[in-house]
């Protein structure tokens, strides 16, 4: 499945509802939520790209490790003012 088709899927099947009844109106075409409240417009936008995939597990390689290791803070020399 394309990514864009597989955000679709995923909204239609999760978002849509809750949202429309919220007053929001979506745009298949631009993967996006709008509605106006007062003199505001809300916009809920969602992106596709080539990492959207079925069954994806989990993170790459590329992320790091969670909880992030401790690391030793530098703190500065003190400011010298001319």
């Amino acid at each position: 499945m394309k990514p864009k088709a597989l955000i679709i899927a995923n909204i239609e099947a999760f978002l849509l509802e809750p949202l429309t009844a919220a007053g929001f109106k979506f745009s298949p075409s631009q993967l996006t939520f709008k509605r106006t409240q007062n003199e505001f417009v809300q916009a809920i936008h969602f992106q596709a790209n080539r990492h959207n995939e079925e069954h994806a597990t989990g993170p790459t390689g590329k992320m790091r490790p969670w909880p992030l290791p401790k690391r030793k803070a530098r703190i500065p020399g003190p400011a010298i003012f001319i």
